[in-house]
């Protein structure tokens, strides 16, 4: 049989202390032609955007700005129309800007560098974006990164929330992975790849292995933390699906959004989501909740407030949060079961 792969991921990984300084500089190899650069960026990042802005102006390249202010499709089209004709988006900041660059620039067919100013959420490189309408998220095509250029200096800057939680989002491969094999083995999904699923698995664990360093801000964790949430887009890109990243533990985590008012990160409810589900695949819950507190993140629903009614209602209807079959099947959990689930977890 013959078997076709084809795998997008970044041609530059730039990572370090003041490497946003570098951007001209990479700029000009990457994409020596570019005459016309969008940047792209949210009210929290606006500083950083003007600064990247002016750094390429005294290079001769003329720049417009556009302002992310929600992850919509109204706001995607505001942006792609101001983009229109550019040589180049970079998208500056979180989940949100980052979604709406990369989804812009796909629709442009153009070019797309990420700069990440947080760790909230391993979307910093994957060629999907995640867009919100009335109050229901939706995964569309995204540009994967031509480049990315890490700043420890301005990512450690970041509220500790935002530089925690793309821990507890890149450990759901814990969980994802086995649905992802059991969907496989069952003929729900036809996208699967083993070496990236062995690649995703020692990432995973290497970086558990690696937790302690994260809060300690110890320099080779940070520039491996980083550089595992950046290669997750390649890692989808040879499965041709999310689903190695994101499996029951994120149905869960969407659902726990519906039905409980508890702002918690989304890092923050993955986490304890595949804390929640990993006796469902027979894995120890311990060393996941071990892992969880060596970094700073919470280690059962009580501290952030969400009760056992809301856990229990979230696992009862996870199952209908996306077309994905995972353990949960396509029934779901009867409120039974996941009582029994939630123990220990409160």
């Amino acid at each position: 049989m013959h078997v076709r792969l084809s795998i997008e991921m970044p041609y530059m990984i730039h990572i370090g202390h003041g490497v946003m300084g570098d951007i001209p500089e990479i700029v000009s190899n990457i994409v020596p032609e570019a005459k016309l650069i969008t940047v792209v960026g949210g009210d929290r990042t606006w500083s950083i955007v003007e600064y990247i802005s002016d750094s390429l102006s005294s290079e001769g390249i003329m720049i417009r700005t556009s302002r992310v202010f929600e992850a919509t499709p109204i706001d995607l089209e505001r942006v792609t129309a101001e983009a229109s004709g550019s040589d180049l988006i970079i998208g500056i900041g979180g989940g949100k800007n980052l979604d709406i660059a990369k989804a812009a620039a796909y629709n442009l067919r153009t070019r797309f560098m990420s700069v990440p100013t947080a760790t909230a959420t391993d979307a910093m490189a994957t060629p999907f974006a995640i867009l919100w309408e009335e109050g229901r998220s939706k995964a569309v095509k995204g540009a994967t990164p031509l480049a990315l250029v890490a700043d420890l200096d301005v990512i450690w800057k970041a509220p500790p929330k935002l530089q925690l939680s793309g821990f507890g989002d890149y450990i759901a491969k814990i969980t994802a992975i086995p649905d992802l094999e059991l969907a496989y083995m069952l003929g729900r999904e036809r996208n699967y790849n083993e070496l990236a699923v062995l690649m995703a698995q020692q990432f995973a664990e290497q970086l558990i292995f690696m937790a302690d360093g994260i809060p300690g801000k110890d320099p080779e964790t940070w520039e491996t933390y980083v550089l595992f949430l950046a290669l997750d887009g390649m890692l989808m890109s040879m499965c041709n699906t999310t689903r190695i990243a994101a499996g029951s533990e994120h149905l869960f985590a969407y659902a726990l959004d519906e039905v409980s008012n508890t702002k918690l990160s989304h890092g923050e409810s993955v986490g304890l989501g595949t804390a929640l589900l990993a006796p469902l695949h027979g894995i120890e819950r311990e060393w996941i909740l071990e892992a969880l507190s060596a970094v700073g993140l919470p280690t059962n629903f009580s501290e952030v407030g969400v009760s056992k009614e809301e856990v229990v209602k979230a696992l009862t209807i996870a199952h209908k949060m996306r077309d994905w079959y995972t353990i949960l099947g396509d029934r779901g959990l009867s409120e039974e079961a996941a009582e029994r689930l939630a123990r220990g977890m409160f």
